[in-house]
């Protein structure tokens, strides 16, 4: 005589079913990761080294200067990553540190040196990377990427997230 499948065990069939289809519709059909990717374009660690180091350089041509030493700026890109790496339901993504370290910033040379530090860094819930930018992006609401950028528009720092 064969085994009948009870209701409950029909139930959890169907309950991780669903958490597959999502998962796979999260990560592969376009959804919030494949958005947050497709903003990255791919970018290594290098490129976005090679790319801040080109920038700084030419701010400093310019006059431009960083403020801060390049250990400050870790110390930072740290406590971002910090901020916005362990948040969930229950743990939120700690906007005021963000918001408190670009209010730190004096120019973009700042800002540059602190997406340099950043580097690129795993996506929370990926096993893929993304700089400063993909990562804040991916992070905060809409309303919290205009407060962001208030704070850079108001020091008369040119540079949006």
């Amino acid at each position: 005589m064969k085994d009948k499948i009870t209701t409950s065990q029909y139930i959890n069939i169907a309950k991780i079913a669903g958490v597959g289809l999502g998962a796979f519709l999260l990560f592969k059909k376009g959804g919030i990761v494949s958005s947050i990717l497709s903003t990255f374009k791919g970018k290594t660690s290098i490129e976005v080294a090679e790319e801040t180091k080109k920038e700084l350089t030419k701010l400093e041509s310019q006059g431009m200067r960083k403020s801060f030493g390049a250990s400050q700026y870790t110390m930072w890109a740290d406590q971002i990553y910090a901020a916005v790496i362990t948040s969930s339901i229950f743990n939120p993504t700690d906007e005021e540190t963000i918001y408190r370290i670009f209010g730190l910033m004096k120019n973009l040379a700042d800002v540059v040196a602190l997406i340099q530090a950043f580097g690129v860094r795993r996506i929370e819930f990926s096993t893929r990377g993304g700089g400063l930018g993909v990562q804040l992006q991916g992070d905060l609401r809409d309303s919290e990427i205009l407060k962001l950028n208030k704070i850079l528009s108001d020091k008369n720092i040119n540079y949006r997230f």
